[in-house]
């Protein structure tokens, strides 16, 4: 039985800051691994593609790689290891090995370019890099700028001179030498997605994990076992944090797809009898209105959670009637964060759709204005957030760190509103926010009058310029295959749901789909270098 998500929470008091904590949890990562592999060893871990691995296999070859990584690169504790790596097997067997080792690994964005990948890799200081063939040009353009990397490291079956092998390196026989580590030491550092500026990397802690995958687990009442699928990147806080080490510490199988496509995941779903998955709304759209839908039988799915961008109402009423036996949920959470500080269970989906939940029981989260003053229910300002789950700070960025956590609160930077009854409410990113002629105008409320349009598929709203007010709004829409509408059609629908002067003065429909980050946000910065004039 999972315990209720309030159960055995204590304060302690870290760094002179009071937090809720789960009096009895794991201290690492690899304690989590450990408990799991002696508990169930032959329950199946990890499938993907060809590869089926069950726990005692995915320890053996965690333990190899440790093995190896430490005799033959010297890979010790604190030291920093990049992973160019796409979803896969091995993805997770890189990230428990350097885990157990207690270095430090550094997921790498596959989407970054050479530029990108080079600035985060010397950034960390990162004395090897693991990567996939597909990645080997890259790294061959940049190898010779990567300044503390002593070792590089390839997966898949081909040899390359100079750079060791990963499949050599998991034949090694021997254990990994035994290192102590407390739950405070770093374990990994995300880089955020650079939507403003450089990435900045978030400093991740074993005790930044082990809480979110206690809360995730007691939120939604994951139950032993459950097999999920994994379609949204590993090097993502969504793909890691809350899905493939809650599949770990629940002794579960990890589906994992190397790349999202729709029909594909509908026949995993059907084959591998999948209990839960996670994806940004957008994913449930495209599966809603497949052609092939009513090929495949979907009926195991018992969780279908969502996240990372607005889920219209609509499409929520339309999962409802299709998966009557799933339960829905919004999670909301960044990097910062180490995924989920606020939750909408299923009982809530329908009745506040806009909502992202109240806090998760070791969160607190407060709506505050410039001063930093609490706001009433129902005004909005910046959302800031304590929590256990709340990283270390940024990687080489004691400023950023500085402003961002303050006595202990992350100043989010997302805009948002409290209800009377804690509920959150997510209204904009700062910077995003439109002022037409000093009118405030939050992109969320636009973007759900579009998605109430039928024949949308996914939406966007930037601010235009504009000589006379400033900015203008305009709104970046995709129709549903095999629909067409007009900007008039658009505009005219959104001003009986909205205020005039927030109904778009701008459509601009798109054949392709909107340009997402790996966490399903909408890069907006991109949106208006392109339509923002």
């Amino acid at each position: 039985m999972v315990p209720s998500p309030g159960e055995g929470i204590v304060t302690e008091i870290r760094d002179g800051i009071p937090l809720r904590m789960y009096k009895d949890r794991p201290r690492s990562l690899g304690q989590i691994l450990e408990e799991t592999v002696r508990r169930v060893p032959q329950k199946e871990a990890l499938v993907c593609e060809g590869t089926r691995w069950n726990y005692r296999d995915f320890d053996h070859r965690v333990n190899s790689l440790a093995a190896s990584l430490a005799k033959k690169l010297g890979v010790q504790k604190g030291d920093r290891v990049s992973m160019l790596q796409g979803n896969s097997s091995e993805w997770a067997v890189s990230f428990f090995a350097l885990s157990r080792l207690g270095a430090i690994s550094v997921p790498l964005n596959t989407r970054f370019k050479s530029e990108e990948l080079k600035y985060m890799i010397n950034d960390s200081g990162s004395k090897a890099v693991i990567f996939d063939p597909e990645f080997a040009p890259i790294i061959e353009e940049i190898k010779k700028d990567l300044g503390s990397v002593s070792h590089l490291v390839r997966t898949g079956p081909e040899k390359s001179p100079g750079i060791h092998s990963f499949a050599e390196l998991l034949q090694e026989k021997g254990n990994p030498p035994a290192v102590n580590i407390d739950e405070e030491d770093l374990n990994s550092i995300f880089y955020t997605s650079g939507t403003t500026g450089r990435p900045k990397g978030a400093m991740m802690s074993h005790r930044n994990f082990i809480h979110n995958i206690l809360t995730v687990t007691r939120i939604i009442q994951i139950p032993e076992g459950l097999n999920q699928l994994i379609c949204v990147p590993l090097f993502h806080v969504t793909g890691c944090n809350s899905q493939l080490l809650i599949g770990i510490y629940i002794g579960g199988a990890c589906v994992i797809m190397k790349a999202y496509k729709t029909d594909d995941a509908m026949a995993l779903i059907e084959r591998e009898r999948i209990d839960m998955m996670i994806g940004v709304p957008t994913i449930y759209w495209l599966i809603l209105v497949s052609p092939n839908f009513k090929k495949f039988n979907l009926s195991s799915l018992k969780f279908m959670i969502y996240g990372g961008a607005p889920a219209p109402p609509e499409l929520l009423r339309q999962l409802k009637e299709t998966f009557p036996r799933a339960r829905l949920g919004n999670g909301f959470g960044m990097t910062e964060t180490s995924s989920v500080v606020s939750f909408l269970s299923d009982e809530y989906t329908l009745i506040k759709p806009d909502s992202v939940g109240p806090a998760v029981p070791v969160a607190d989260i407060r709506v505050v204005d410039d001063r930093g003053k609490d706001l009433p229910a129902g005004e909005v300002g910046e959302i800031i957030i304590r929590s256990p789950n709340v990283v270390q700070g940024y990687w080489n960025h004691p400023q950023a760190t500085k402003e961002a956590i303050v006595d202990g609160w992350l100043h989010s930077g997302d805009l948002g509103k409290l209800d009377e009854e804690g509920f959150l409410y997510v209204v904009d990113r700062k910077k995003d926010m439109i002022n037409r002629g000093g009118e405030n105008i939050y992109s969320v409320e636009v973007e759900n009058a579009l998605y109430a349009h039928p024949k949308v598929l996914e939406a966007a709203v930037i601010g235009a310029k504009d000589k006379i007010f400033g900015e203008q709004v305009k709104a970046i829409v995709v129709l549903k295959p095999g629909e067409k509408a007009t900007e008039e059609e658009i505009k005219a629908f959104c001003g009986q749901l909205i205020a005039d002067y927030k109904v778009p003065k701008y459509v601009e429909f798109l054949s392709e789909p909107i340009p997402r980050n790996p966490g399903g946000k909408v890069i907006k910065n991109e949106l208006k270098r392109k339509y923002g004039g």
